[in-house]
């Protein structure tokens, strides 16, 4: 989720006159495939004009296991000798239920604390009741509010036979690397990470390398074998906690063959390229001008290193090439022979939408005008909400001022969403153009009276329908890749 601020003059501080204050957000609403249908997101609250008044804060969308609950309060609320405390009444009722405690975190803010770590995956509806908190809430209603909790997923899973003496390619150890979304107990990873040969389990050697969530393994020696040999890495969902087990299957070659192992896309950044991977170490010092050539033909470029050849050239996203590899020599003097030919299709760049820069404030001399860019989308819906901040200077001391064009952390104390109410709504048309960044202003006249004065939370978002990208077509697609919070197959 991209975020961004801007603002208008609120004292006789500032040098520039404005109107508003505006908070801005994009968001991403999606429910896509991973193998197997997922469940609808929960939806979206809508608060009374009374509740925005006094609730500005509260817990919502995707949590981590770890995470508290929160509910903020507009204006302070306990006295001073309350915070720390915990609360007599009951504030919080969950569904399913939760155990734990509430406390004042400030005098603004009310916490509930698990008792333990929330499951993976749950998805939760919540009540506020806060009418026990003070004599001035007596007639206001609950506030209903719900949340899921982040489940944690293998983020990578990689690795490769090296050699015990570079000298002798007959004895080597796999080595690879674990990594999880969220921490995982480093006994739990042992226990349930498994390396199989032909011949049944093989035990590994483990090391912790970033705290709770990367790991790397080792095997024992490995004798290469004349026809060669199969191998497993398996990650077993029920001890970890993902949602599926995760099967790799691996070869190792005999030196007397060698082959194309698996032809890598890069395509994350604005330009596309390959990786060639080989079953054995590339000879150094061949010349490889002409032993990779690209249908249809460009001009490449290539590189070779340890067991890959890199491409480079002028791919486009959402185009197919065909590559063609012959005659590229091992370290050990094995050759490929004959022609292989592999097909690449680059898919379309994954839709985005961003402001067109990062910025504080929204001045009138811009014609209360919001450029915003977007890449692959054919809609964005404008929601306009209107928050009920009484006390503007601690509301920017709570916000970040610093608003950049794409942001994936949420504004706001603990992450909470604010509490508002809808004042505008409107879908734009952004057209078929696809795999290109196209700008766009947004005219908030259109949408809120210039009479009019606050804060608001203006936000753009697109759903799966409204995307130009192939790539949700193919089973098992995801759509952010490691960026784990943002994408909503987690």
């Amino acid at each position: 989720m991209a975020k961004y601020f801007s603002g208008t003059k609120i004292n006789s501080y500032t040098a520039l006159n404005f109107l508003l204050i505006f908070f801005f957000s994009i968001s991403l609403t999606l429910v896509i495939s991973c193998g197997k249908k997922k469940k609808e997101g929960l939806g979206e609250v809508e608060y009374s004009v009374d509740t925005a008044r006094i609730i500005s804060h509260v817990t919502s969308g995707i949590v981590s296991p770890r995470d508290r609950i929160y509910l903020r309060f507009v204006d302070p609320v306990a006295d001073e000798g309350d915070i720390g405390k915990v609360i007599k009444s009951r504030v919080f009722k969950f569904k399913p239920g939760i155990k734990g405690e509430s406390k004042w975190e400030d005098n603004r803010t009310v916490v509930f604390i698990p008792d333990a770590r929330l499951p993976f995956h749950e998805e939760y509806t919540g009540t506020a009741d806060f009418k026990g908190l003070s004599p001035g809430f007596s007639n206001l209603p609950p506030v209903d509010f719900s949340f899921r909790v982040a489940g944690r997923e293998l983020e990578t899973l990689f690795g490769d036979f090296e050699p015990i003496d570079d000298k002798d390619p007959g004895k080597l150890r796999y080595v690879g690397e674990v990594s999880f979304t969220e921490n995982i107990k480093f006994e739990i990873v042992k226990d349930n990470v498994f390396f199989f040969s032909q011949s049944g389990k093989m035990p590994l050697l483990w090391s912790e390398k970033s705290s709770g969530k990367k790991f790397v393994f080792t095997s024992k020696t490995i004798s290469r074998k004349k026809g060669g040999e199969k191998f497993i890495i398996k990650v077993d969902k029920a001890g970890t906690g993902i949602t599926e087990n995760v099967v790799k299957r691996i070869r190792l070659e005999p030196l007397k063959i060698f082959k194309v192992t698996d032809v890598i896309k890069f395509d994350k950044g604005e330009r596309p390229g390959l990786e060639i991977r080989f079953s054995h170490k590339l000879k150094k010092g061949q010349d490889i001008k002409g032993l990779v050539l690209v249908d249809p033909t460009m001009t490449i470029s290539l590189k070779s290193l340890e067991k890959s050849i890199f491409v480079g050239g002028d791919f486009k996203f959402g185009e197919q090439y065909s590559v063609r590899i012959r005659g590229v020599r091992s370290k050990w003097g094995s050759k490929i022979e004959k022609e292989i030919t592999r097909a690449v299709n680059f898919e379309d760049k994954k839709p985005q939408v961003s402001f067109s820069s990062a910025g504080i404030f929204l001045p009138s001399t811009n014609e209360r005008k919001v450029g915003f860019r977007t890449l692959n989308v054919k809609r964005v819906q404008v929601l306009v909400k209107r928050v009920f901040e009484t006390n503007l200077g601690q509301f920017l001391q709570s916000e970040s001022l610093a608003g950049e064009k794409k942001r994936n952390s949420d504004f706001g104390y603990y992450d909470m969403n604010r509490v508002g109410i809808k004042v505008a709504e409107k879908k734009l048309i952004i057209g078929d153009i696809k795999n290109r960044w196209l700008n766009h202003q947004l005219d908030m006249k259109d949408l809120i009276d210039e009479k009019d004065k606050g804060v608001y939370i203006i936000e753009l978002s697109f759903k799966r329908k409204d995307m130009l990208y192939s790539g949700l077509k193919k089973k098992g697609g995801y759509y952010y890749g490691k960026d784990y919070y943002s994408n909503p197959n987690s």
